[in-house]
């Protein structure tokens, strides 16, 4: 990367992290774009020239934190041969992830529930692939005949949802104090209420 090339990265990377502390003290969308330049350490001209809008920079920001979430290792965690060893790294992968990602996914979270483009963007990429995720998966317990007596392929697929949540993450580690490795194993022991116990298949 060139000298220039590099500038322009650190200038676009502190402009979003000068918007990820807006967000995170709840004053980004009162800020105006001479406020967030300032913070930045840069000009308003700099801060439109880069991206245009308070808009672009706010799905700039989710872009950035959904790549950085590394969504493939989790994607790869779940394609495990094996589908309880699937849901089980499925699911150590989504505690690392979180924890990686601090207060930046949960950020993005919300300004989704607030924002119609950036709602648009974490549907198409988080939400879209997760959701898609925990059908496939819910599907594979089906298939291997490894869905408990009592559950359907849809409320399998509800709760993995649910385990697969910030909201339950954040509940196992911040809340409760456990370490993501603990709540990973937490959640996995939840699992197997919708899994047919091992002893059951032998």
């Amino acid at each position: 990367m060139s000298k220039r090339a590099e500038q322009a990265d650190a200038t676009r990377r502190g402009i979003l992290d000068a918007a990820l502390a807006l967000l995170a003290e709840g004053t980004y969308h009162d800020a105006t774009m001479e406020e967030l330049a300032a913070r930045a350490g840069v000009t308003r001209v700099t801060v439109y020239r880069t991206f245009g809008s308070k808009q672009a920079v706010l799905q700039a920001l989710t872009w950035d934190e959904l790549a950085r979430a590394r969504l493939d290792r989790v994607d790869a965690a779940r394609a495990n041969p094996d589908v309880r060893l699937a849901i089980r790294d499925l699911l150590r992968e989504n505690c690392r992830m979180f924890s990686e990602l601090g207060a930046s996914l949960p950020l993005s979270l919300e300004l989704a529930r607030h924002d119609q483009d950036v709602a648009a963007l974490v549907d198409a990429t988080y939400h879209g692939r997760r959701h898609r995720s925990m059908e496939e998966l819910a599907r594979r317990i089906t298939k291997d005949g490894l869905r408990a007596s009592g559950w359907t392929t849809r409320q399998v697929v509800d709760a993995l949802l649910v385990l697969t949540s910030y909201e339950a993450f954040e509940t196992l580690t911040t809340r409760r104090g456990n370490s993501p490795v603990e709540a990973a194993r937490m959640l996995f022991a939840l699992a197997n209420a919708f899994l047919v116990d091992d002893r059951d298949s032998q």
